[in-house]
């Protein structure tokens, strides 16, 4: 949307969508052109409310939005935006002058303070029904080759950090719930320098060692106009993740992000959410090869926030791992959404193109309805780690309490083996006095059946299970304990609590006999967004290997 226009809905997508500039109404369907001011932005608002979820709008500030949606026209790809003019209109912040409602047709500009004042006016603001979350604008790295008619030249460092603080300014003036999205970066290249900028000389004092001086210059900036303007203007740093990671899939090393399901390719991506976080994991791309060793992408960013604009959270509002169609792509995704609740990430999943991402859709389906009424992993997070650290390698764990059943944790165990069966033995650990496991019901999905499953019923001691994991799969095991938690209100924003003792995951790596999978029900829900609680401190779990 960085050349949409809220006065009339006319759009130009760039050399996003091809090789033409080409105006169209960016309307609804249903509605006939133009439609009214802002139809775009309220009618996503108001379906996305009708379904109990928030929404996040990017706003402009590149420089240009499309004039007219009727040009029909293909505009040259070469030279300036024509001012503002009869293909273009110009963006500025601030109108300075009263507010007209409905906007004045045939002015030469796109004003943002009206565009907010006429959504408070027409839909509400963050509190009274208005969207919630505001990106500034998208990609900016990339406006050159992405939009050259409305940005031909490389962005400046400078000139991204000041349009944002100015556009983040007027937002939370009219909508001071408002939360603000930044820098929306498309990827490394943009976290590091913004692709090269021609200013790259300001992230001179910015260069600590963490590979990425651009984003730690960004919250600096805004970390500054924060405390001058007295209110915060950054709430999340904002990136699109969309990883390098490569696999060989016999003739050539391959991104893991296309559907490339051999086997080679398939484990990398199983791997690659470990880039996310793990500090024992190198994952093989261009990245990797620039910083010398792993990404640990989130403690990375984390780190730069606390030393440079602390408070600010963070979001990844574009990212996939490919290959939702295939077991791979299911486990990964898995994997990401555990990673991402873990830490207190918001995120949102974009799609790839595929038409049947059947395993990306159970993987969302094992954190927000695993067994079709609607029942979710759980709001509040515990402890679960591994005895031994090589476990990684192969499996993932994740556990959480559910507040609205108190009495219910909920265990998620990954294994990323690509050929081997995987024992694992589960100890609840410090239990509140009186309880034990009433039952075990176990959910799962795996290289047999995209569809959730319920795998063979589970014995038990008081405190202690065990299961066979088969290769590639994804299991959810739901415990339902004699005496409930007491309820706890979860936070939202930054990493996890740690409980005390925690406990230990130790799956054995013996190979076994996979059994087969017979499924049994389909859950309904669509993948959306990722969770994005974070917990707080709770009881723990503990899974060790299982002793003679």
């Amino acid at each position: 949307m960085t050349a949409y226009n809220w006065e009339n809905n006319a759009s130009n997508a760039g050399m996003d969508y091809g090789p033409n500039h080409e105006d169209w109404y960016m309307v609804p369907g249903g509605v006939t052109p133009p439609g009214k001011p802002a139809t775009t932005i309220t009618d996503f608002v108001n379906g996305n409310n009708a379904i109990g979820s928030e929404s996040l709008i990017p706003l402009q500030m590149a420089g240009y939005v499309s004039a007219d949606g009727n040009c029909n026209c293909v505009v040259t790809i070469t030279g300036a935006a024509d001012a503002p003019a009869s293909f273009w209109k110009g963006v500025s912040f601030v109108k300075g002058s009263a507010f007209a409602d409905p906007p004045v047709p045939t002015d030469k500009w796109a004003y943002m303070d009206e565009l907010m004042h006429y959504l408070g006016a027409h839909l509400g603001y963050s509190t009274s029904g208005g969207a919630k979350y505001y990106d500034l604008d998208n990609e900016p790295a990339l406006w050159s080759s992405t939009h050259p008619l409305d940005h031909p030249t490389s962005v400046l460092c400078a000139e991204v950090s000041s349009k944002g603080i100015s556009l983040a300014t007027v937002i939370t003036q009219y909508d001071p719930g408002a939360q603000i999205l930044g820098p929306v970066a498309y990827g490394w290249g943009e976290y590091v320098d913004n692709s090269s900028a021609p200013d790259t000389i300001v992230l001179g004092p910015y260069i600590n060692g963490n590979s990425i001086q651009y984003l730690n210059y960004y919250l600096h900036q805004f970390g500054a106009a924060s405390t001058l303007t007295g209110r915060r203007l950054l709430h999340d740093l904002d990136l699109h993740w969309y990883p390098e990671a490569l696999g060989n899939n016999g003739v050539s090393m391959t991104r893991i992000t296309l559907d490339d399901t051999s086997q080679g390719v398939a484990i990398a991506r199983m791997q690659a959410p470990r880039s996310l976080w793990d500090p024992s994991y190198t994952e093989s791309s261009w990245i990797t090869w620039g910083t010398g060793g792993p990404i640990t992408l989130i403690p990375r960013l984390q780190n730069a926030v606390n030393n440079y604009y602390p408070g600010t959270k963070l979001s990844f509002t574009e990212y996939q791992y490919g290959a939702g169609e295939d077991i791979s792509g299911g486990i990964a995704e898995a994997d990401a959404l555990g990673i991402f609740s873990k830490y207190g990430v918001m995120a949102s999943w974009w799609p790839d193109g595929s038409v049947n991402d059947a395993y990306l859709a159970a993987a969302f389906r094992f954190y927000l309805n695993y067994d079709g009424a609607n029942s979710k992993f759980g709001d509040t997070s515990i402890a679960a780690n591994y005895s031994l650290a090589a476990s990684v390698t192969y499996t993932s764990i994740y556990a959480a309490k559910d507040n609205s059943h108190p009495n219910r944790i909920n265990v998620i165990i990954l294994n990323k083996d690509y050929g081997a069966n995987h024992n694992a033995a589960v100890t609840l650990n410090n239990l509140l006095g009186g309880q034990t496991i009433s039952s075990i019901t176990a959910y799962r999905f795996d290289t047999g059946s995209s569809i959730i499953y319920n795998p063979a019923t589970l014995t038990h001691t008081t405190n202690t299970f065990a299961d066979l994991l088969p290769f590639r799969s994804a299991t959810l095991y739901q415990i339902i304990l004699s005496v409930p938690f007491p309820t706890s209100t979860p936070t939202s924003g930054g990493s996890a609590s740690t409980p005390t003792n925690t406990p230990t995951l130790t799956p054995s790596n013996s190979p076994t006999k996979t059994p087969t999978a017979t499924p049994t029900r389909t859950p309904t829900i669509s993948p959306t967004s990722s969770p994005t609680k974070t917990p707080t401190s709770t009881p723990t779990l503990s899974t060790t290997q299982p002793q003679a």
